[in-house]
């Protein structure tokens, strides 16, 4: 690796580092203003302002939206950019890929059992059952999407296909929050605080698969 490539690995890492922390505090201010009955305003604002637009039409638009953030989604689309990374031969992306998307799974199961918050009862569009902070959809949406816009980056040459994939992940997310707040299923400081901490996730993921992928490729020169 020669000095421009170093320069350009160190302000990546810098950059992942910087957003951790950046999306850590901001998880860390959503639970304490919720706590703090800071939220309460808010979220009542934002929700009247969604579902003042509720229609029938718009409903199934949004129950179609919320299904690609639903946990039966994410898995057959793993799946799915499993062989296809498989069938090209991208093994390493595989397993990085597995690894963040079970472990983030997981670890919003975790946090809800933590924060344990009931899930609104303002117009509930859907049944939908277990506690409500930090959205499910949003956070695994967010890592699942992310990674997909991560993996574009990665393989694709062209600068209009990433920012193209890019973009479009990242509109994915956006709606599929944007629909469970519609739904009536969770506070907008859930979706809020799923898009936090899955982006803290999801970069930290990135960090240790390229930080793992480095030594592997140092150790292959040694012995090589």
């Amino acid at each position: 690796m020669n000095e421009k490539e170093m320069k350009r690995t160190a302000r990546y890492f810098i950059l992942l580092l910087l957003s951790v922390i950046v999306f850590t505090i901001g998880f860390m201010v959503v639970i304490q203003m919720w706590k703090g009955n800071e939220v309460v305003y808010f979220d009542k604002v934002v929700i009247d302002f969604i579902q003042a637009r509720i229609s029938p039409n718009l409903t199934k638009g949004m129950e179609w939206i919320t299904f690609f953030g639903s946990f039966k989604w994410i898995s057959i689309g793993s799946i799915v950019v499993i062989i296809w990374l498989m069938i090209y031969k991208r093994g390493k992306y595989s397993i990085f890929f597995i690894f963040t998307i079970v472990s983030g799974v997981m670890l919003n199961r975790v946090l809800k059992e933590i924060f344990q918050r009931e899930r609104p009862d303002i117009h509930p569009l859907i049944h939908q059952g277990g506690y409500s902070f930090p959205s499910g959809h949003s956070m695994n949406s967010f890592v699942f999407y992310g990674l997909i816009a991560f993996l574009l980056f990665e393989l694709l040459k062209h600068k209009f296909s990433r920012i193209l994939g890019i973009s479009l992940a990242m509109l994915s997310v956006l709606l599929i929050g944007i629909s469970r707040i519609y739904l009536g299923v969770h506070y907008p400081t859930d979706v809020i605080g799923g898009y936090f901490i899955g982006a803290v996730w999801l970069f930290i993921s990135i960090f240790l698969y390229q930080d793992v992928w480095h030594l592997i490729k140092k150790k292959r020169q040694k012995s090589g």
